[in-house]
C-alpha cells in the first residue's frame, strides 16, 4: 500500500488550521453576522434600544420592515388612476 508523501499531510493540516482560525476569528470578532442570521431578533423599539445599548453587532445593515413601505415607494400607482 502506497502512502502519500509527508508534505501532503503537512500542507493539508496547515490549510485546515488556517480554515478553522479564519472561521473562529470571524465568529468571535463579528458574531452578528452568524447569530442574527441563525436567531433573528424581531425589530421593536425596545429590542433595538437594548441591542444598541449592549453594542451587539447587527450584521452589515439593518433590514427595513416591509410593513412600513408605502405604495409610492413600491411603485404602485394610486387607486384613482386608470
Amino acid at each position: 500500500m502506497m502512502f502519500p508523501p509527508k508534505s501532503n499531510h503537512t500542507l493539508a493540516t496547515a490549510v485546515m488550521a488556517l480554515t478553522w482560525w479564519w472561521m473562529l476569528f470571524h465568529f468571535f470578532s463579528e458574531p452578528g453576522h452568524v447569530l442574527v442570521s441563525i436567531f433573528p431578533i424581531p425589530r421593536t423599539p425596545l429590542s433595538s434600544l437594548l441591542l444598541h445599548a449592549l453594542n451587539f453587532p447587527q450584521g452589515e445593515f439593518l433590514v427595513p420592515d416591509p410593513k412600513e413601505w408605502t405604495d409610492e415607494e413600491l411603485g404602485i400607482p394610486p387607486d384613482d388612476v386608470e
